[in-house]
């Protein structure tokens, strides 16, 4: 969930299987990347040089080989620290460093040079900056803390999500060799109310709709990815839960709006030490919400974990690499239909994805 990690420092490990107009599936190994996390000691991205840029993108390309990565999604926009390449929008900082260089275009370049496919990331109708700059843009919690709303514009604010629509455009032309988009976690409202989000789940389908459209027409593909809650004994929210309280109506989503994927964020960590969830309950919730969309006959299908243990504010009791396996050979083993594969993040890039992997 966005709110946990409004400082993202880190990555979103990928493997998957991508649907093609053939036949055969090619197999996708993929790995989402995070700029900010470079400026850690072990990629010393620094000033962002060109000495330093190249150090960190040599660094980069060979451990996308290594672990034989064939597609990278990266965040063009943080929502909390701006854009990470010169944007040119009211209402939109660029990234003192990384953001004023020329690094993303070079990785992009490199990352094609090497034939390794590139994708965009966005969390969807975040930022701190248009938040703050218009006060009849935002959602807002009851607490009135920034933090608790997320920076969530409000989606039935035309204003707002035109602005954003142009945000995400305005990335994309700047990087025309982009494959492809992730629309990440979409939601009319944060966990920080149970205020009735039902008339607002509309703006929603219509936003999403709008934009994968218009994603579609300039020939990207489009991923969805929605966190989908749980209740302490293991039963997901039902599809009216999600629609009452976050806005996310799965089944109009999913009719409506043009995508290539839909990857459901089911965290069984979500009340890890609090809770009856085991990880092996995560292939038994992937197949219950596939079955609540099983009329998308042709919709690729994967699962997403998060690999930190600090999903919620009361979970103390750190995840260890056997229970993310369990879990992740759990999935495997539901024998979900037009599976795409497991989709994971993780704070450290050198992490050894064959150790997770079946």
């Amino acid at each position: 969930m966005y709110k946990q990690i409004i400082v993202v420092l880190g990555l979103f490990l990928v493997t998957q299987m991508t649907h093609s107009a053939s036949a055969n599936q090619k197999q996708v190994r993929s790995i989402r990347l995070d700029p900010g996390y470079l400026y850690l000691p072990e990629y010393g991205i620094g000033k962002a040089e060109p000495e330093n840029r190249k150090k960190v993108i040599d660094k980069l390309i060979s451990e996308f080989k290594r672990q034989r990565m064939n597609r990278v999604y990266l965040l063009l926009n943080n929502p909390e620290y701006g854009s990470l390449f010169r944007s040119n929008l009211t209402y939109q900082r660029t990234e003192p460093t990384i953001g004023k260089s020329p690094f993303l275009e070079e990785l992009i370049e490199r990352l094609k040079k090497e034939k390794i496919e590139a994708f965009a990331f966005f969390y969807i109708l975040r930022s701190k900056d248009a938040w703050i700059g218009n006060e009849s843009w935002r959602f807002n919690c009851p607490s009135g803390k920034e933090q608790d709303s997320a920076y969530l514009l409000d989606v039935a604010n035309p204003d707002a999500t035109s602005w954003y629509r142009s945000m995400v455009l305005e990335a994309m032309a700047a990087f025309p060799d982009l494959a492809g988009v992730d629309m990440a976690e979409p939601e009319t409202s944060t966990f920080c109310t149970r205020d009735n989000q039902r008339e607002k789940s509309k703006f929603l389908v219509n936003f999403l709709k709008s934009l994968s459209g218009i994603l579609k027409k300039n020939g990207k593909k489009v991923i969805l990815t929605a966190h989908i809650p749980s209740h302490s004994n293991g039963v997901l929210w039902s599809n009216d839960e999600m629609l009452a309280f976050l806005g996310f109506d799965l089944v109009e989503i999913i009719k409506n709006v043009p995508m290539d994927a839909f990857y459901p964020e089911i965290i069984f960590q979500d009340w890890k030490g609090i809770g009856m969830v085991k990880p092996e309950w995560t292939g038994a919730a992937a197949k219950e919400i596939q079955n609540r969309i099983l009329f998308a006959k042709n919709l690729r299908y994967g699962v997403h974990f998060e690999l930190g243990s600090k999903v919620t504010e009361q979970v103390r009791d750190p995840l260890s690499y056997a229970e993310i396996k369990r879990g992740i050979d759990s999935v495997y083993k539901a024998r979900l239909k037009n599976f795409d594969g497991v989709d994971y993040y993780s704070v450290d890039l050198a992490l050894k994805v064959k150790e997770l992997l079946p």
